[in-house]
């Protein structure tokens, strides 16, 4: 059944069909098993289907000039496939850019990382952050001035839609430090910090402990976990 597929893949790819070109590109570095991995035959029919302008293909090119998988890396011909597959609305390209644009020195342009976030943040999480970052004051208040409320909302989306320790963290954060400003509780706070350890994140696990450390809401409990708290801080 599987080489009955592969074998209908390639036909319609060598027709032409941008669909099965990009679906070729995808496979050929996808590790499955009996599929060869070649990350070079997987820009091949990449770049084919980017010619017939399928817009997914300049997503998939951009993070091949990125990783350095096929191609060399470029970061100049990454932020160029990524731009032409926002071009054509591809939410991750927009979550690329959003990034590009806020935190890369040589590229950094808020207003134009704010306008990605915007067009993207339904569909990309990445881009839900970015724009939950901007409303949480860390640009500065140039582009947004400062919207906890927002900030929350943007920040629960994100990890609705794409989960990542950094909007997990920066969310805990928001809520320990403005908890009149947002309906999420201490209690969330604390989970939030926890999904974001299950990343290895090692901030994560100090702002943990040291909230344990606090005992505000534990009750009778509170004293095994205040030691919890002093053994992660230990051992971070």
């Amino acid at each position: 059944q599987h080489k009955e597929a592969w074998v209908s893949i390639v036909y319609y790819a060598e027709q032409d069909d941008p669909f099965f070109l990009n679906v070729l590109g995808v496979l050929y570095q996808s590790k499955k098993e009996g599929i060869p991995l070649d990350y070079e035959k997987s820009v091949y029919y990449e770049k084919r289907a980017a010619d017939l302008n399928y817009p997914l293909a300049f997503y998939n090119l951009g993070i091949a000039y990125r990783d350095g998988k096929g191609v060399e890396k470029n970061r100049d011909m990454y932020v160029k496939y990524m731009e032409k597959a926002a071009s054509l609305e591809v939410p991750g390209a927009y979550g690329a850019l959003a990034c590009i644009y806020a935190f890369d020195d040589e590229r950094r342009n808020l207003e134009k990382a704010y306008t990605c976030a915007l067009s993207g943040w339904e569909k990309n999480g990445i881009c839900a952050c970015v724009l939950a970052s901007f409303y949480n004051g860390g640009f500065g208040d140039s582009i947004v001035k400062q919207d906890i409320s927002k900030a929350e909302k943007y920040y629960l989306h994100s990890i609705s839609k794409q989960p990542t320790p950094n909007a997990y963290v920066e969310l805990a954060d928001l809520i320990i430090k403005h908890p009149s400003c947002v309906r999420s509780t201490y209690e969330d706070a604390l989970n939030y910090y926890l999904k974001a350890m299950n990343f290895g994140d090692v901030y994560a696990k100090v702002q943990y402990a040291f909230q344990l450390t606090q005992g505000r809401i534990f009750g009778k409990d509170h004293f095994p976990k205040i030691k919890e708290g002093l053994q992660l801080l230990k051992d971070s």
